[in-house]
């Protein structure tokens, strides 16, 4: 017995070896061909269509960088911007016969002809700034007090320089193939210049086609040691999720341990029984009847969900990480009494570390609370951003305590028995303002995704808070008890003051044993008279999709949009499926032109939005909640400002798209999740 556990031991050990070893030779490979790019590439590139190679010279033998891009033109603009990674290859690529040569410039030339493109764009005023978003990092275009321009990070411009706009990578992009028009005049349209950049992430040539009007910024990879950031190795995070979530957890939680056991086991035996059976009906036109009568539906929903009436509020919706990141940030830096904050995912990237600088400067003077999901962080720092990080930067090996390190914040992770999670994502300011949607807090929601929030204001929050507070509680050493010793009521939110420019908002929920969310929009299908619209990322729930095939065949003009992808290839293969059942009965479907994490609806004049998606998870097990609102004014403002924006960029999908086995499969299997 000794012997086979020390044979194992040493098995597992020489595993390690091995592996360290590949590692090891990646990363000094990787070292070598980037120390290459010191030095000028070879005299030429091949450049083909949408593609380019770019042949250097590395231990006596030829390597070769190799892009290729899309063009991703937004609709009404001129000019095109793209990113593109370089891959390295040890053959050269085949390249058709149209390819030809293009020179490489230099860096020095490249220096020159950004220096030319910041005198034009910098404002003209001394000590004024305009923030510029460039390969995804976040600087200010300045004016000194000697009127010279620099291009610096936020935290290094002096204080005295006030930044007045936002200037946007595109613009920029602009403006450099407008400086080279005059030199294409005379000669080739076609540029490519080398940068002096070769970290990981960082820009190291930049192709211009004055012609199509077309940039290009083409980046090195990730370097090796990056592929998971420090702390994220999985044996180690099991390892800490059994025993948070699988020990702790049942000592000091065992009544909703053993309740989310139940309904989680509730939910697959319906989801077995019921199968994956879909309604088929012969699509009408659209109707022109009425929209279902408001009033008469919210007075529904009083009887239908008695504990869960309106309070008075208003929304501002933060369309995308450019709205809703600074407005955040602004209110966090001036908040004057406390910021409590709750998220399904705190990330341990740049970005993510940004934002817990500032709880954690913020903290040394009010009341700082940060409550995330365990699971949540577990798998977001596993992964990396599909945006560059910046080279210098060091990921921090758990969150939980680089938030409590020379810091004031107090900090509590949500546990995850049965795989279960608190799938919140609100933020409350002072006590008076909050943010609810589906941004967690990370580099993929500031500048990869397309998503939303709501700025809330009103009675309402008072709601959040004491939504926070259970949740604070029960994460707490009380467990279970913390819902009863929490204190947390909602009567001063009901007696809080009313204005006319309130309306009523009620808040939905999700939670083990309740399915407000669910239900309500489920009611809502069947009562809708005219139009349903609907955005989400993941749409699985067959009974909601049997529903909106029902709406359509009385008539309604049902319209939902689906991510082009997701951020789970699972999901992806189920929104295949549904997209061909959908189109099948009429429903137009739209997929946007990207990563789309947004989830609100539409039905009739009355909205429902916030942090669940169309899946069991959301609509039946984790924590969620949703707002939901029929003010005329508000909805038309979603409508308008969402809605009608993503129907016209997005590509509707008019003919079955391929479906593979591996497709419905994962349908199957995306049913339980």
């Amino acid at each position: 017995m000794v012997r086979q556990i020390t044979f194992k031991l040493w098995l597992v050990s020489l595993l390690f070896f091995l592996c360290s070893c590949s590692a090891a030779l990646k990363k000094k490979e990787y070292n070598e061909k980037i120390t290459c790019l010191n030095s000028p590439p070879s005299e030429t590139a091949v450049l083909g269509k949408d593609e380019i190679q770019i042949r250097f010279q590395h231990g006596g033998h030829n390597d070769y960088l190799y892009a290729s891009w899309k063009d991703k033109r937004e609709k009404g603009n001129l000019y095109s911007h793209g990113l593109s990674e370089i891959v390295f290859l040890k053959k050269s690529h085949k390249f058709s016969k149209n390819s030809s040569l293009i020179p490489v410039q230099s860096c020095e030339k490249w220096k020159a002809l950004l220096e030319q493109v910041k005198q034009r764009l910098a404002p003209e005023k001394a000590g004024y700034g305009v923030s510029i978003v460039l390969n995804y990092q976040e600087l200010v275009l300045y004016r000194d007090e000697d009127n010279t321009v620099y291009l610096k990070k936020f935290k290094d411009i002096p204080s005295y320089i006030k930044v007045v706009g936002l200037l946007k990578e595109n613009r920029i992009a602009a403006e450099i193939v407008k400086l080279l028009e005059n030199e294409a005049a005379s000669g080739s349209s076609r540029f490519l210049f080398r940068t002096d950049n070769i970290y990981h992430g960082g820009i190291a040539f930049v192709f211009i086609d004055t012609g199509k009007k077309q940039s290009i910024f083409l980046t090195t990879p990730y370097h090796p040691e990056y592929v998971f950031s420090p702390g994220s190795n999985p044996l180690v995070y099991m390892a800490r999720w059994f025993y948070r979530s699988g020990i702790v957890t049942v000592v000091k939680n065992p009544v909703t341990t053993m309740y989310r056991l139940y309904c989680r086991l509730k939910h697959s035996a319906a989801v077995i029984l019921t199968g994956s059976e879909k309604s088929k009906i012969k699509p009408l036109l659209a109707s022109n009847a009425r929209s279902m009568d408001l009033e008469e539906w919210e007075n529904t929903l009083d009887r239908r969900f008695p504990k869960n009436k309106p309070f008075k509020g208003k929304v501002e919706f933060l369309i995308d990480g450019e709205k809703f990141f600074p407005r955040l940030i602004e209110n966090l830096q001036n908040a004057e009494k406390s910021i409590w904050l709750r998220t399904y995912i705190f990330d341990n990237d740049d970005y993510a570390v940004k934002i817990a600088d500032i709880l954690k400067s913020k903290s040394q003077d009010i009341k700082v609370r940060v409550l995330a999901d365990h699971m949540g962080c577990m798998s977001a720092a596993g992964s990396l951003p599909a945006s560059p990080i910046p080279p210098e930067f060091e990921f921090p090996y758990d969150i939980f305590n680089y938030l409590k390190k020379d810091s004031k914040i107090k900090v509590r992770a949500t546990t995850n028995p049965w795989f279960t999670a608190d799938h919140n994502k609100s933020i409350i300011v002072d006590g008076n303002t909050a943010y609810l949607g589906g941004m967690n807090i990370g580099r993929e929601y500031r500048y990869e995704w397309h998503d939303l929030m709501m700025e809330v204001k009103g009675p309402i929050v008072g709601r959040l808070k004491r939504d926070f507070k259970l949740a604070w509680s029960h994460a707490g050493p009380f467990g279970d008890l913390g819902y009863i010793v929490s204190g947390a009521s909602s009567k001063k939110a009901e007696l809080a003051e009313e204005s006319p420019e309130l309306y009523d908002i009620r808040p939905l929920y999700t939670k083990s044993g309740s399915s407000q969310i669910f239900d309500a929009q489920l009611e809502a299908i069947r009562n809708a008279k005219k139009y349903i619209y609907i955005q989400n990322p993941y749409f699985t729930e067959n009974k909601i999709l049997n529903e909106l095939i029902l709406a359509r065949g009385r008539g309604v003009d049902v319209r939902v949009i689906l991510p082009s992808t997701s951020n789970h290839g699972i999901m992806d293969s189920s929104n295949v499926v549904t997209t061909n059942v959908m189109i099948e009965n009429g429903i137009r479907v739209y997929h946007y032109p990207n990563k789309s994490h947004i989830k609100a609806a539409i039905y009739d004049g009355w909205a429902c939005l916030g942090t669940a998606n169309f899946d069991a998870l959301s609509l039946r097990i984790n924590l969620e909640t949703n707002l939901a609102f029929s003010n005329p004014a508000a909805v038309e403002t979603l409508k308008e400002e969402l809605f009608e924006k993503d129907f016209s960029v997005s590509r509707e999908i008019t003919i079955p798209v391929k479906v593979t086995f591996k497709d419905y499969l994962g349908e199957m299997i995306s049913n339980q999740l």
